[in-house]
């Protein structure tokens, strides 16, 4: 567990069936309320007991009911500070249509601050907003369509979001969000700017890709401008979206564990775990199925942890479905990004990868290690049937910026079972490109690799050197590693490499 999270807010400090409360019903309510919506524009209801519970520092029970809800120019409900809402089983908030919405801008089902859109700053704030078991319903109208040329789906896709605004402090625990329509593509997302705190557990989101930023986009590569610190997701369920968690912008020790993630848009370029510039970002214990492109993803910042998730089934393609060896298909990539100073101790372990196009690829994490701690480390993960590599370390190259070099990898206790299934390519077991000082083989990370290629028609090389143009490949150390099932065991290129 990350010890880092154990303090955060998990339930309603009012507690589950306080007295202190107001009741909200919908029209087809049973019972007493202090708040009966009548079914038509019921938004006004709704935003009327937000505002009234918040200022009495009470909870906002919702009654099992469909509230009808419209727009309030480009946002249904506004939340607002120490928003408590717990809802019954059976409570629906549904969105009835698109009539209201200001022409041309993203629909927010909730918005922290109204129409003030930019520039968000500390005045913009609003704290500790809390949701509960609520089901809420996007609706049935396409919001604004995305073009092909701008998201690289040919066919486009819609926006819809559910929060946007600035919040310290939000917990959405047992929240659903319902897509329109499952066959259709949609962006359904939270917004957030600068937030801090946030907590989603036990949701369930059909359609969700969660967009965080923190930075200031006047210096976005200023660590001393980042001010987004801790972002949890326990325990949710994701399916069909662009992406399912795409957390980034410098959002500081991201934890997302035991979710589930199940994405079948093979032709759009997303991961279904995304940690963009997130320092400290844990992804530990969850499912990837069938994404359309990576399964998990990170990209730049130091000490992130990518242990004991499962992954199948990752693949690019089209709309007609996976293409086998497409160009991404990674279970797990992690790639340096080009902020100031590079990112260092990324570490890739305990992991299971199963049916990919690839399996590991670590991009860069090594330019500022010594060889004492901070190189990448990747070890005791399961990787089978890939249909190209298993392992690969490359260098990073961002135009205008230092290389990053994958040097001072460990890579120890891997199992390989099976890659190079699509022939016609040359597929290794572990490839180092333009890497050097990597230990591969028993040292301080585990024991000895097992590279087994199974005998599969691009099985070409076990563990091998591949030079380039952009660093050296030397100074390797590939010892007491099993290798077999491949046409070529080892493929040596470093002058002052050890394959022993």
């Amino acid at each position: 567990m990350n010890t880092a999270n154990q303090n955060w807010p998990r339930k309603s400090p009012l507690g589950p069936g306080s007295a202190t409360e107001v009741v909200l019903a919908a029209s087809d309510s049973m019972g007493t309320a202090d708040y009966k919506c009548s079914g038509n524009n019921d938004q006004f209801v709704v935003q009327q007991a937000i505002n009234v519970a918040a200022a009495a520092g009470k909870k906002l029970r919702v009654k099992a009911g469909h509230y009808k809800l419209a727009p309030q120019g480009d946002y249904i409900l506004q939340l607002v500070d120490n928003t408590i809402m717990e809802a019954d089983k059976g409570a629906i908030f549904q969105k009835v249509t698109d009539v209201g919405f200001t022409a041309n801008a993203n629909p927010n089902f909730f918005s922290s601050n109204g129409f003030a859109w930019w520039p968000l700053t500390s005045a913009n704030y609003i704290r500790n907003v809390q949701i509960y078991n609520l089901t809420i319903d996007m609706g049935t109208t396409p919001h604004l369509k995305l073009n092909a040329a701008d998201w690289g789906h040919p066919k486009g896709f819609y926006d819809y979001r559910v929060i946007r605004g600035t919040i310290k402090g939000l917990t959405l625990g047992e929240v659903t969000v319902m897509c329109p329509d499952p066959a259709v593509i949609h962006y359904v997302r939270f917004f957030l700017w600068h937030c801090s705190n946030v907590l989603l557990q036990q949701c369930s989101f059909d359609g969700i890709e969660s967009w965080v930023f923190t930075y200031d986009p006047n210096d976005p590569w200023n660590y001393s401008k980042w001010d987004g610190d801790y972002f949890e997701v326990d325990s949710c369920v994701f399916k069909n979206g662009y992406a399912g968690m795409n957390i980034g912008g410098g959002m500081k020790h991201y934890y997302a564990h035991h979710n589930k993630l199940y994405q079948t848009n093979y032709s759009l370029p997303a991961s279904a775990i995304d940690m963009f510039m997130s320092p400290g970002g844990r992804a530990e214990y969850n499912e990837v199925y069938n994404t359309g492109n990576y399964g998990i993803y990170g990209e730049g910042g130091n000490d992130q942890v990518f242990a004991n998730n499962y992954v199948e089934g990752a693949r690019a393609g089209n709309d007609a479905g996976p293409v086998p060896g497409g160009w991404g298909g990674w279970g797990i990539l992690v790639c340096d990004q080009k902020y100031k100073g590079r990112g260092t101790n990324v570490q890739i372990h305990d992991n299971h990868i199963k049916n990919c196009s690839q399996g590991i690829q670590v991009e860069g994490y090594g330019s500022r290690a010594t060889g004492d701690n901070g190189g990448p480390k990747v070890f005791n993960n399961v990787i089978e049937d890939m249909d190209l590599h298993g392992i690969v370390f490359v260098p990073r190259q961002d135009s205008g910026y230092p290389l990053a070099t994958a040097d001072y990898g460990l890579v120890a206790g891997n199992q390989i079972l099976g890659f190079g299934k699509l022939p016609g390519h040359t597929s290794r077991g572990i490839m180092l490109s333009q890497v050097s000082h990597a230990d591969v083989g028993p040292n301080a990370a585990g024991g000895a690799n097992t590279v087994d290629g199974k005998e599969y028609t691009g099985a070409l090389e076990g563990i091998s050197e591949v030079t380039g143009s952009s660093a050296p490949t030397d100074n390797n150390h590939i010892h007491g590693n099993i290798v077999k099932g491949c046409k070529t065991p080892y493929m040596k290129k470093g002058l002052h490499s050890v394959f022993e």
